[in-house]
């Protein structure tokens, strides 16, 4: 099973955070791209916990447990992609404040 929200958040407008529910049925894996909206700085959580920021994965629990078996930068930077096992996963895409320049 894959989808592709690509086409989803280039119909915008969207005002951040945006949230993505996905299930997979047992026995199903599954990639799934989650849409970064064109944030130029932004963080992707999972049931709440951090698995994306600062332009790389964040693993604060054994992803292997939570059926998050991989994630990359899409290709053409407008999401990241998961790959994913069987379960329920709840996205949200929040943006964070840029670093401001040295004066």
């Amino acid at each position: 099973m894959v989808a592709d929200l690509g086409a989803v958040a280039r119909a915008g407008p969207w005002a951040a955070p945006v949230r993505l529910q996905v299930t997979l049925p047992p026995g199903v894996d599954g990639r799934v791209t989650v849409p970064t909206l064109g944030l130029p700085a932004f963080r992707i959580d999972e049931h709440g916990g951090p698995v994306w920021g600062q332009g790389s994965a964040r693993a604060p629990r054994p992803w292997r447990m939570d059926g998050i078996r991989r994630a990359a930068a899409a290709a053409g930077g407008d999401g990241v992609t998961f790959d994913l096992g069987s379960g329920d996963y709840r996205f949200t895409v929040s943006p964070l404040a840029e670093p401001q320049a040295a004066t």
